[in-house]
Protein backbone atom coordinates (compact mmCIF):
# COMPACT_ATOMS: atom_id res chain seq x y z
CA UNK A 1 0.00 0.00 0.00
CA UNK A 2 2.85 2.42 0.72
CA UNK A 3 4.01 2.12 -2.90
CA UNK A 4 0.57 3.13 -4.19
CA UNK A 5 0.36 5.96 -1.65
CA UNK A 6 3.85 7.16 -2.61
CA UNK A 7 2.94 7.15 -6.30
CA UNK A 8 -0.20 9.15 -5.55
CA UNK A 9 1.78 11.73 -3.57
CA UNK A 10 4.41 11.93 -6.31
CA UNK A 11 1.69 12.58 -8.89
CA UNK A 12 0.18 15.38 -6.81
CA UNK A 13 3.59 17.00 -6.33
CA UNK A 14 4.44 16.66 -10.04
CA UNK A 15 1.15 18.35 -10.98
CA UNK A 16 2.16 21.13 -8.58
CA UNK A 17 5.32 21.67 -10.63
CA UNK A 18 7.84 19.59 -8.72
CA UNK A 19 9.99 16.85 -10.22
CA UNK A 20 11.33 13.66 -8.71
CA UNK A 21 15.03 13.31 -8.00
CA UNK A 22 16.93 10.19 -7.02
CA UNK A 23 19.30 12.08 -4.72
CA UNK A 24 18.01 13.70 -1.51
CA UNK A 25 20.90 16.18 -1.53
CA UNK A 26 19.48 17.62 -4.80
CA UNK A 27 15.93 17.96 -3.46
CA UNK A 28 14.00 21.00 -2.27
CA UNK A 29 11.65 18.73 -0.32
CA UNK A 30 11.89 15.19 1.04
CA UNK A 31 8.84 13.19 2.13
CA UNK A 32 9.17 9.88 3.92
CA UNK A 33 6.14 7.64 3.51
CA UNK A 34 5.88 4.93 6.15
CA UNK A 35 3.50 2.57 7.82
CA UNK A 36 2.82 3.54 11.43
CA UNK A 37 1.75 0.01 12.30
CA UNK A 38 5.11 -1.74 12.12
CA UNK A 39 7.75 -0.86 14.70
CA UNK A 40 10.61 -1.76 12.35
CA UNK A 41 9.30 0.75 9.77
CA UNK A 42 9.19 3.46 12.43
CA UNK A 43 12.78 2.75 13.44
CA UNK A 44 13.92 2.97 9.82
CA UNK A 45 12.16 6.33 9.40
CA UNK A 46 13.86 7.69 12.52
CA UNK A 47 17.22 6.67 11.06
CA UNK A 48 16.42 8.33 7.73
CA UNK A 49 15.29 11.49 9.54
CA UNK A 50 18.74 11.64 11.11
CA UNK A 51 20.24 11.54 7.61
CA UNK A 52 17.92 14.30 6.43
CA UNK A 53 18.69 16.42 9.52
CA UNK A 54 22.27 16.60 8.27
CA UNK A 55 21.03 17.74 4.84
CA UNK A 56 18.75 20.30 6.53
CA UNK A 57 21.74 21.78 8.36
CA UNK A 58 23.50 22.20 5.01
CA UNK A 59 20.34 23.51 3.31
CA UNK A 60 18.01 25.26 5.80
CA UNK A 61 15.39 25.76 3.07
CA UNK A 62 14.96 21.98 2.66
CA UNK A 63 11.46 20.84 3.61
CA UNK A 64 11.34 17.45 5.35
CA UNK A 65 7.98 15.73 5.84
CA UNK A 66 6.72 12.39 7.10
CA UNK A 67 3.53 10.71 5.87
CA UNK A 68 2.30 7.75 7.89
CA UNK A 69 -0.37 5.33 6.76
CA UNK A 70 -2.86 4.48 9.50
CA UNK A 71 -5.18 1.60 8.81
CA UNK A 72 -7.99 0.54 11.07
CA UNK A 73 -8.64 -3.15 11.55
Amino acid sequence: MNVADSETMAGVLERAGMELTERPDEADAVILNTCAIREHAEQRVLGRLGDFARLKRLNPALVVGVAAAWRST
